[in-house]
Parts: C-alpha cells; structure tokens; sequence
C-alpha cells in the first residue's frame, strides 16, 4: 500500500509539474472561457469541474449575456430544440439567458452546494431557477447512492465550504447528509478514521479530476467556430463557443402568444402517431421500454415520500436564504396515462405535489405550478420531460420572474 502512495504521489506530481504552466496560462478557463464561453448544455465531466462552470458563467456576464442559473436533472440535458430553454434563449436578444446547470441524476443537495458555490463569488440578480423531479422525491424511485457519487463536484462543495454568508450549521448539515449517502470523498464531517480508510481512493479521484480537467481544457481549444451562430445539433450540444451576435443589440420582447401557439402546433405534430401525446421518438424508442420498468415500481403506503430528498430540497432552500438568493421552483407534471399504468396513481403523485406546494408556501418560495397539466395538453414529450410546448410555458415563466412580476400558470 505505501509503494502506490508513493508511486500515485510521484506520478501526479511529475504530471502537475508538467502542465502546471498551461493551467495558468494560455489553459486558463478564465483564458479560454473568454473567447468560448458558451456551453448550450453541459457533459456531466463539465458540469463536476466547477472552476470551468465558473469562468463560462463568469465570462457571460461579463460580455453581457445576462445568464440566469436553472437548476434540473435530465430536464436539461434530453431534448434539444427550439423551445428548449438554453437555446431559445440564445437564440433572441431578450434581454436575458439561462445557464443550464444540470444532468441526469443530479438532485437537491446537488443544487444546494451549487448555489452555495455560484454564491460565493456573487450570483446575477440574486435569482436562480430550479426545476425538481418527482423521480427524486418518490421512495420507489429514487436514485442510488452510487449514482450520487457520479455528481457529485468537490469543486463546488469546496466553493460552498469557503462562501461565508452560508452559516456553519448549514455547512455541517449539507456535509453529514453527504456522509449519510456514504459519498466517495471525505467531508468536513467524516470521521478520522474514515477519512484515514479514504486516502487511496481520493488520490485516485483527485488523479482522475486533474486528467478530466486537462480533457476539458484541450476540448475547448480544439472547438470549431461558430462563427456567430449557435451550435445546437445534438452530436455537439456540450460545445463551448462564443456567444451567437444575435444576442447582443436592443432587446426585443418576447411575443409569448405567439410564441407558445408555434410550440404547441409542433408539439401536436410530434405525438400525432399515438394515443398517449407522447413524441413520436419516445413512443416509437422508449416508450415499452419505460412501462415495463414501471410496472414494477412498489409503493409502500407507510414510506411514500423519500424523506432524505425532502430534507435536502428544504436545505436547498435554507442556501438560498443564507446567501440572499431568490430561488423559482417550477413544478412540472408528469404524465397521467403513463403513471396510472404504475403503481405512483394519481393519489400518490398529489402527494408529492403537495408537499412542495407546502414547502415553497412555508418557505415563502415563489412557485410556478404546473403539475395539474395532463398529458392531453402535450406539456409533456413523455412521461415527465417537457416538450417544446412545455418549455415555451416555463420559459415566460423564467422570464417574467427574471425581468418582470412572475405570471400566473395557465392551461391550453
């Protein structure tokens, strides 16, 4: 064991010398985040270097993109298209744009350390979004801990560890429900002798963290020019690239009526090959797939909720009080004609909706509610994605809470 401490140590040293140089100067993220700060939706390896999310966001406001945070798990990452909310917006010049923070998997103490570490070097507006998923909060569905793991940021959790309008309770708090998800790096609260049992493994990691940055850094040197236009093919969604010229100029108002009466029409067309509203790619891809998985879906009517999610959701509104942030939770529905197929019937999923219906009121969290849309309002692409009908409904949500008084939910 002391020859590969000593050989792991030897190796990352002679490496970190080596490279040190192009780090810090020409492989700066500040550097290269300056002229391809533009990320349309990031890889989970770009999402868990937080140094890089910082310089793109860093960069943005500086060029005077006006991002705001939008906080979600694979709402974010699934379906590119004209009304999904990272390029809609850069898209127009309306006098805003998102920065989508998110991936499959992430969930609420994800998007608690987030804004703790966003925070620390001051967040635009002091607004953030978040869209939660049911998945996260429902006992048969939740996530493993070893899917936590691969979310996991150190970066940003040593971000939010130095942010000092984040009470030390708080710090704690977050740090022990990442030691109750046994989490594969030691936290301010591990005990010694764990942390002592950890040491190989977070060599391992930190190796691993410094290859993927070096990964990320050359990527971002070898990206092509957008030359002005914004680069959304799927093949290519994780590219950096500067900022299209059509966001900058006077900002234009955006014609919501309009706006939401194209989406719907497309949305419509892309579900016109069955009876469940579904797109026609989930129904002809995944749709059986999805079912079947479902249907063995068990509720146990004594533990419905996962009650670690919710305590993690509620600190993720206790950092953004701490630290002066204005969170937006949306919540979306799911879709009925796939969940009365499982064992989570309507009678559980209004638990879910009104638990946080409870927490955003008590909380005094603005709230845009849209769990009561059925599928028959093709708000969905699936069984709980949004469709470009359902994003152009969020977005006049992002919106007007960002550049105005936050409008109120509404069906078709």
């Amino acid at each position: 064991m002391i020859k590969r401490f000593i050989g792991l140590f030897s190796g990352f040293a002679l490496i970190a010398g080596i490279l040190g140089g192009f780090l810090v100067t020409i492989g700066s993220y500040e550097n290269l985040a300056s002229n391809k700060p533009f990320i349309v939706c990031s890889s989970l390896e770009q999402l868990r270097d937080f140094n890089l999310q910082r310089a793109n966001y860093d960069a943005r406001i500086e060029q005077g993109d006006n991002p705001v945070l939008v906080l979600a798990s694979s709402e974010l990452n699934t379906y590119l298209s004209k009304s999904y909310t990272a390029s809609f917006w850069t898209d127009h010049n309306y006098g805003m744009d998102i920065m989508a923070e998110g991936y499959a998997h992430i969930c609420s103490l994800w998007d608690a350390i987030a804004v703790g570490a966003f925070d620390k070097r001051e967040i635009t507006n002091n607004k953030v979004v978040i869209i939660p998923s049911m998945q996260w909060f429902m006992e048969g569905t939740k996530y493993s801990n070893d899917v936590l793991n691969e979310t996991f940021s150190k970066g940003a959790y040593d971000e939010f560890l130095k942010n000092e309008d984040i009470s030390e309770d708080t710090k704690i708090a977050v740090s022990e429900k990442l030691d109750s998800y046994e989490f594969k790096y030691p936290t301010i609260t591990t005990p010694l002798p764990q942390k002592m049992s950890m040491t190989l493994e977070t060599i391992d990691t930190f190796a691993a963290d410094a290859a993927s940055s070096v990964r990320l850094r050359c990527a971002i040197l070898n990206a092509p020019k957008n030359d002005g236009k914004l680069i959304v093919s799927n093949s290519e969604k994780t590219l950096s690239q500067a900022i299209p010229t059509s966001r900058f100029g006077s900002p234009e108002e955006p014609d919501w009526t309009a706006i939401q009466q194209d989406a719907l029409e497309y949305a419509k067309s892309r579900a016109s090959n069955n009876d469940l509203f579904l797109d026609k790619w989930v129904y002809d891809n995944a749709y059986e797939d999805w079912l079947k998985s479902a249907k063995k879906w068990k509720v146990d009517d004594n533990k419905v909720l996962n009650e670690s999610e919710i305590e993690d959701f509620e600190l993720f509104i206790k950092v953004c009080k701490e630290s002066g942030i204005e969170p937006l939770v949306i919540l979306i529905p799911s879709n009925d004609l796939l969940y009365d197929q499982s064992a989570y019937t309507i009678k559980y999923r209004n638990m879910y909706y009104d638990t946080m219906r409870n927490l955003c009121d008590a909380n005094k969290v603005k709230l845009a509610d849209f769990s009561d849309y059925s599928a028959s309002t093709y708000f969905l692409r699936d069984n709980t994605h949004p469709s470009n009908y359902g994003w152009s409904l969020i977005n006049e949500q992002i919106y007007n809470d960002y550049c105005g008084p936050i409008a109120t939910a509404f069906h078709a």
